[in-house]
């Protein structure tokens, strides 16, 4: 097989790759979005301000709230005798 054929075929890769993701982010996110069980959370999340790309970095006290949560119930949970 030569060089060509491997260049076409990665290329038709990118394309379909790039498209997939721009599928995914401008026509199904906002069909997820839609749906009844998502749509307290993004009402909970637009009323409260929170920037959900700062979760990442806990930037947001919800975050830390939630680690210390996730913390404290790995570490002190009851174990079985």
């Amino acid at each position: 097989m030569s060089t060509c054929y491997f260049v076409k075929y990665f290329t038709a890769a990118l394309f379909v790759c790039l498209f997939l993701v721009w599928a995914f982010i401008f026509v199904v996110a906002p069909c997820i979005e839609k749906l009844p069980a998502v749509q307290p959370i993004a009402k909970f999340i637009e009323t409260r301000g929170i920037d959900v790309g700062a979760l990442y970095y806990t930037e947001v006290e919800e975050a830390s709230v939630a680690e210390l949560n996730m913390h404290n119930t790995i570490n002190y949970t009851p174990q079985k005798q």
